[in-house]
């Protein structure tokens, strides 16, 4: 699903000086180590988030390929994406396994290494080049939002709330997404990523905070609506989510 690109750190070269010339703790050939998985394994998306091949995981994380096989079995779909014969995780995730082996690392040195490593993700998450592309992709969604019920309308063939059944009130009707924009945002503008339903039916998924569609197929059950968009929907995220 995302539109995937070779991203370098060059820029950024000043943070392995920093910390190697204050710190004897780093060696230099390491410190190298981490800059170049860096380098040769990153990755940027359409709306400017942070993927990381995984043969360069161990080296960044600092551990061996066998662990980084395990953790990486731990991701949700969301966070792996498989690219032809690569497979990448969303720097969001590589950022927290950071994050718990510095808090975890055994003795200093590690834990100097993986400080590193975390530089690098945050300058590469605060470049210019990755905020422009995420400030170009809110403008998108914010435009496209408004169109996603005209799309779904043109797509069904029916006149009728898709979870309630009841007559569905064409002017008043509204698109209600079935994984949320707010936690997944690469979803935000797949038409078939939300039921068009009527204003109330909308409003009562919204007081009960349904976020996907575990919650929303729990609820359905609940309120003796329709199910009949699951399967769908879950073939849906196969083809977004290749890795499943």
């Amino acid at each position: 699903m995302p539109n995937i690109i070779s991203y370098e750190f060059t820029q950024f070269d000043y943070a392995l000086e920093e910390i190697q010339y204050n710190n004897p703790l780093v060696q230099k050939k390491v410190a190298t180590e981490i800059r170049n998985a860096w380098n040769d394994g990153s990755r940027i998306d359409d709306i400017g988030r942070l993927w990381v091949h995984e043969s360069y995981l161990a080296k960044i994380l600092r551990t061996t390929r066998d662990n980084v096989k395990y953790e990486i079995l731990q991701l949700d779909d969301d966070k792996k994406y498989r690219l032809q014969n690569e497979l990448l995780i969303r720097g969001d995730a590589v950022h927290q396994m950071i994050d718990y082996k510095l808090q975890n690392a055994g003795y200093i040195r590690r834990e100097h290494y993986l400080r590193l490593s975390e530089m690098y993700y945050l300058a590469a998450r605060d470049s210019e080049y990755a905020r422009n592309i995420r400030y170009e992709h809110y403008e998108h969604v914010r435009e496209n939002l408004k169109r996603m019920k005209t799309s779904r309308l043109s797509y069904i063939d029916h006149n009728y709330d898709e979870l309630t059944g009841r007559e569905l009130d064409r002017r008043s009707s509204e698109f209600s997404h079935i994984r949320s924009v707010s936690l997944y945002p690469e979803l935000a503008l797949y038409m078939e990523n939300g039921l068009l339903v009527n204003r109330d039916t909308h409003r009562t998924i919204t007081n009960n905070s349904i976020n996907d569609e575990g919650e929303l197929y729990r609820l359905c059950i609940q309120l003796n609506w329709s199910v009949d968009w699951y399967d769908p929907f879950i073939n849906f995220l196969n083809m977004a989510y290749p890795s499943r």
